[in-house]
């Protein structure tokens, strides 16, 4: 039982070296990329779950070894051996979730290569237990230990594997940006204008200011909450702070910029005594001069940001405009040493928005009937609001302004799922999204606007959903095919092959994005129309599910079949296959090859489904305006 001793020891050695290099990682690397917003965990969720399993099996080793005829030294060495081995695997699931809130890269020399040698421990230990003859299988007592210890080698075995793979080919659970984005952020300016005024739309124009404050009774005192409202380019949010957070905010940036270093820097008034003897309002009025002095370029530290909660690459960009201009501002060269975790290398989800969520939906295409909401009117002693909805199909010289109330629209909606049922309308705007509705809060109404606007613009641009009731509803005696006559359906081709890239959009998140050429001959044959599209495959999904919900329309199949778009007797066209989905972010380029490929194949098909180019979603999607 020599060797058993010796083996036992050596990967004692193993799990202890591992243990010491993962309490030195989390001490070196505390402070790296906390400011960072977490990304989609999938991945990392399977990670942290598999290593506190193999930490349980672990102890399921030792738990009850008093059946097995072990001498002393056999005891020991095993018992020293699997309690180390446990405690090394909650470690490892420990340094899974720290490098991943860090964004820190897996190392070959401690998370990547323990995994792939306790795989290997594994597989040496069963087969030398087997070999050797330790499981007898004789006893009701001995079997049943037997094979507890058989099942917890073999399932750490599997879950090992599992890792040895997440090891080699996906050992992080982010997205790595590609060197040009890092560049390309360097040369553009996205910062603020030097004149104050709103900034182009390569730039990020940040504005906060107190709008209101609260008051909450906390034990035997009262503390004065104040709303700020921050604007970052065309987002705008709100957040709470009270005096105790101004102060603390005003304390880090003076110790971080410390006047002798900082001579020429003009920090705001700031005086904490004087604020606490003036009233709330009097003290909002003095807060809101000190935030316009501190949000600026020279304090767009991490110590501001958290204090307007700005996240994302918003908050990446402006700490990289902020290093640079103090760099060549105050010509400070030497900075303090950061670990590897780079600001500028990993994903990063979008920025949350405010308490409403804006529109997503900047222009609403309409090709048959304009559609437009110009205002509202609210009844003083109901409470309900009246919606004028105007309605235009020029080439039959109709115009209609006609006031509803929310329900006449839900009721519509019901009406419009009965008549293309088995197929599903798009989605209505909710009823309950905000309380302020009850309040006539203008902007909750613009926004309940904006959104039918919408709404009615697939519904009554598109032959899966345009009916007679439809028509009716806004007040039209036309016939549908009169209506249908006035749109035609083009022929639209690829031009250029898919290419893909990392970039950044306005919604602050960091993906990859697919980009074609569309070709669309004009209603008179003349000549070809081309225009390049950008989307992620997300808004791919997007778009599939539309088509998927309009697709078992009757009134599609009615349409088709009326203008020729299929022989008679024959079915709608089927919808191609999307390509599937990864439940991780894809992180190697045969991955991003094989979607492109599958994607350029997918929007072939859908060019040439005569079901799919007279969509509302489809040219939506690919933007087309005529």
């Amino acid at each position: 039982m020599v060797f058993y001793i010796v083996i036992h020891t050596v990967f004692t050695a193993w799990s202890s070296y591992f243990t010491i290099y993962s309490i030195l990682r989390i001490i070196k690397h505390w402070n790296d990329g906390k400011e960072r917003v977490r990304t989609s965990g999938g991945r990392l969720i399977v990670k942290i779950a598999a290593t506190v399993a193999c930490a349980v099996i672990q102890l399921i080793h030792i738990v009850d070894f008093f059946p097995k005829d072990y001498s002393q030294s056999d005891l020991i060495s095993r018992t020293i051996y699997f309690s180390i081995s446990g405690l090394s695997w909650v470690f490892s699931a420990i340094l899974v979730y720290f490098d991943y809130s860090r964004r820190l890269k897996s190392q070959w020399r401690g998370q990547r290569l323990y995994w792939i040698i306790e795989l290997i421990n594994n597989i040496i230990l069963i087969s030398f237990n087997l070999y050797s003859g330790i499981y007898t299988f004789t006893g009701s007592e001995l079997y049943q230990f037997d094979i507890i210890q058989i099942f917890a080698y073999c399932l750490s075995i599997l879950i090992c594997l599992l890792l040895t793979f997440y090891s080699i080919f996906l050992p992080n659970d982010f997205t790595m940006i590609t060197p040009d984005v890092y560049l390309r952020l360097k040369k553009s300016s996205m910062l603020f204008d030097d004149t104050g005024n709103e900034s182009t739309d390569e730039r990020i124009s940040i504005k906060a200011s107190i709008s209101g404050y609260k008051i909450k009774q906390v034990s035997a005192s009262s503390i004065v909450h104040y709303k700020i409202t921050v604007t970052i380019n065309a987002l705008k949010y709100t957040i709470s702070r009270s005096l105790f957070d101004f102060e603390e905010l005003d304390k880090t940036l003076r110790e971080k910029f410390p006047k002798n270093l900082y001579p020429n820097l003009n920090f705001p008034n700031f005086h904490v005594e004087y604020f606490r003897k003036l009233s709330p309002d009097e003290r909002g009025v003095e807060l809101n001069k000190y935030l316009v002095g501190v949000v600026c370029q020279d304090f767009m530290t991490p110590d501001l940001l958290n204090f307007l909660q700005i996240e994302g690459d918003y908050r990446d960009i402006l700490m990289l405009q902020h290093s640079q201009m103090a760099e060549e501002r105050y010509n400070i060269h030497e900075t303090p040493k950061r670990a590897t975790s780079s600001t500028f290398s990993y994903y990063t989800q979008a920025i949350t928005t405010g308490e409403i969520e804006k529109s997503n939906h900047p222009q609403v295409y309409q090709w048959m009937i304009r559609i437009s909401f110009p205002s509202y009117r609210n009844d003083e002693y109901t409470g309900e609001t009246d919606y004028y909805l105007h309605t235009e199909i020029e080439s039959l010289g109709f115009e209609k302004l006609k006031a509803f109330k929310f329900k006449d629209f839900c009721d519509f909606h019901k009406n419009l799922k009965k008549s293309i049922s088995p197929a599903t309308p798009v989605k209505f705007p909710s009823m309950n999204y905000t309380k302020s509705l009850k309040k006539n809060d203008k902007e909750a109404i613009e926004y309940r606007k904006t959104q039918l606007e919408y709404y009615f613009s697939q519904i009554l641009n598109d032959p899966s959903y345009l009916t007679k009731e439809s028509l009716e509803f806004i007040g039209c005696d036309a016939d549908v095919n009169q209506v249908l006559n006035l749109t035609y359906t083009p022929t639209y081709k690829l031009c250029h092959e898919v290419t893909w890239e990392n970039d950044i959009s306005d919604d602050s998140s960091t993906f990859i994005v697919y980009s074609m050429g569309i070709s669309k001959l004009t209603r008179n044959s003349v000549f070809e129309v081309e225009w390049k599209i950008s989307k992620r495959f997300r808004e791919f999904d997007g778009l599939h599910e539309k088509l998927q919900m309009r697709h078992s329309s009757p009134l599609l199949k009615n349409y088709l079949l009326h203008y020729g778009k299929i022989p008679k007797d024959t079915n709608i066209p089927a919808l191609p296959s999307l390509p599937s989905k990864f439940w991780t972010p894809l992180s190697t380029l045969a991955e991003i090859e094989e979607r492109k490929k599958n994607l350029e194949v997918y929007m072939k098909e859908l060019l040439s489904n005569p079901a799919v180019i007279c969509s509302y979603a489809f040219r939506e999607f690919i933007g087309d305006k005529d």
